[in-house]
């Protein structure tokens, strides 16, 4: 608290006042993380246009949470939690909202796919994992001779895989359509 204190260039009795303890303080610094996991998923964008477009808009959504450095800062939040269960329930919270959110907005913008909601859900997430390790690929392992780091390729891998999920269940619905 003290060394937050001296990089803020504030006193603990304003962190108090504001956040009312540390607890309160590191609240408003997950809630601030977690934001845009759960917001900007919203947009318009993600519902009109091609399948492919749709698919590209969600990579890009989640490429811009986790090639920045706040997905450094929440993954480490996040493994600090481990030991607090004032935290972990915080960050359980907005995890579960973040999911909610997801959910609600794959329904609405790949309502063409015949997939479960859950099966769909998954399949984002699985991108989404994907994403979130070649971010950490990306920040710890760029020095070694045999990594090649290409943030167009990964991403245009993302988007392939996740698009040839989604056509492949369309296919299979038309097929049994017929």
């Amino acid at each position: 608290m003290q060394e937050i204190c001296r990089r803020a260039h504030v006193t603990t009795g304003a962190i108090q006042h504001h956040f009312g303890s540390k607890t309160g303080l590191i609240a408003e610094v997950v809630k601030s993380l977690f934001r845009p996991l759960t917001n900007s998923i919203a947009s318009s964008h993600a519902h009109g246009g091609s399948l492919e477009e749709r698919v590209t808009y969600i990579v890009d959504h989640f490429w811009s949470i986790y090639g920045g450095d706040r997905y450094f800062a929440m993954t480490e939040v996040v493994l600090s939690a481990r030991n607090d269960p004032e935290l972990m329930d915080l960050v359980i919270g907005y995890r579960n909202q973040q999911l909610s959110t997801l959910e609600q907005h794959m329904s609405e913008a790949f309502r063409d796919v015949e997939m479960s909601l859950e099966h769909l859900v998954e399949n984002v997430q699985c991108i989404a994992d994907f994403l979130r390790g070649y971010a950490l690929r990306r920040q710890f392992f760029t020095g070694h001779p045999i990594e090649t780091i290409n943030d167009h390729q990964a991403l245009a891998h993302a988007r392939s895989v996740l698009l040839q999920v989604f056509q492949r269940h369309r296919a299979v619905a038309a097929i049994a359509a017929d």
